[in-house]
């Protein structure tokens, strides 16, 4: 089958990959879509963890193919979207409910074979079977948005709060896309032109790009930068929450005065993974289809992967989406 391979040396190329029978605990996938997430560009460039040789991908879902022995929950012609995180289940933070920090965690498309292939074989545990009349084309937002919503269960946003959204891309417009009907002022700092205009369209307004009013209740960093996570600080109101959500490149500091945090009792909040979120993002784009199909993704083929990935990069297009089989 073909594939997506980060090789030992982080050199990216589509392969010809073998493929065998799923274990017994186990389904194949015929996958439909991948979606390339920030994360995948920062392990390319060794920024984030990962094991490699690996096939990347972990926004991702399909078609099962074929099932384990000992599966009796899932069958062949499910459609399903896969939880890349897999925890052990008895180290001391899964039995303490914080599964997302589990020391012995294993994720799809960054330490075992992901979704940018033709077929992909995972636990039976992290797949979820979408109700028959799911909008198969929303599959490659299932992850993202089951960690979006873990953020805004951090976060503690309340209805009719003023909130700053300080990127625009896939994930600041997932964030735009669940909290529009629910806060007071929904604003977004974006210099990407095209993903700018992306947000404005879907009625966010433009914020003050130099952070002049702190007037946010909750202000939600969506970069993954050292000057983004300023910016929130810049524009938190006093006794306001900055989510720093963006992923951060490992190793990335930056400087800030603590009294800003004491004298503004201003509270800074992380968020990590999507633990209990998943089943909440399949019913969510399940009963709003046509709410999140406002996200427009650019599709492409595995060939076309050089082109995705800058896509991705510039932000040229929405979303970065393989689209890889049919239903």
């Amino acid at each position: 089958m073909k594939a997506l391979l980060l090789s030992g040396n982080y050199q990216l190329s589509l392969s010809e990959i073998n493929t065998s029978p799923p274990g017994n605990n186990e389904v194949k996938i015929r996958v439909l879509e991948c979606g390339i997430c920030g994360t995948d560009t920062h392990i390319i460039k060794g920024e984030s963890r990962s094991t490699v040789p690996v096939v990347l991908g972990h926004e991702f879902g399909g078609v099962v193919v074929e099932t384990g022995s000992c599966v009796d929950n899932i069958v062949p012609g499910d459609v399903v979207a896969v939880d890349p995180n897999i925890h052990c289940g008895v180290c001391h933070f899964c039995r303490s409910g914080k599964p997302n920090f589990c020391v012995n965690m294993k994720a799809i498309g960054v330490d075992l074979n992901g979704g940018m292939a033709e077929l992909c074989t995972v636990p039976a545990s992290q797949v979820y079977r979408v109700p028959p009349d799911f909008d198969s084309a929303l599959l490659y937002l299932v992850e993202p948005l089951s960690c979006v919503l873990h953020g805004i269960d951090k976060i503690d946003i309340k209805p009719g709060e003023n909130v700053l959204i300080v990127g625009a891309g896939n994930i600041g417009i997932l964030f735009a896309l669940v909290l529009y009907n629910h806060v007071g002022k929904l604003a977004v700092l974006e210099k990407n032109m095209s993903r700018l205009q992306n947000a404005l369209s879907l009625g966010v307004k433009e914020g003050h790009e130099d952070g002049s009013i702190p007037e946010f209740d909750a202000v939600v960093e969506a970069t993954g930068t050292a000057e983004g996570f300023l910016t929130a600080l810049k524009s938190v109101a006093p006794g306001g929450r900055i989510l720093q959500f963006g992923v951060v490149p490992v190793g990335l500091a930056t400087h800030l005065y603590l009294n800003d945090i004491y004298a503004r009792d201003i509270s800074i909040i992380g968020s990590y993974l999507n633990p209990y979120t998943f089943s909440r993002a399949i019913q969510l784009l399940w009963n709003r289809p046509e709410h999140f199909s406002k996200i427009r993704p650019g599709y492409f083929s595995l060939e076309d992967y050089e082109t995705a990935f800058e896509a991705s990069r510039t932000g040229s297009v929405p979303k970065a989406v393989f689209r890889i089989g049919e239903l």
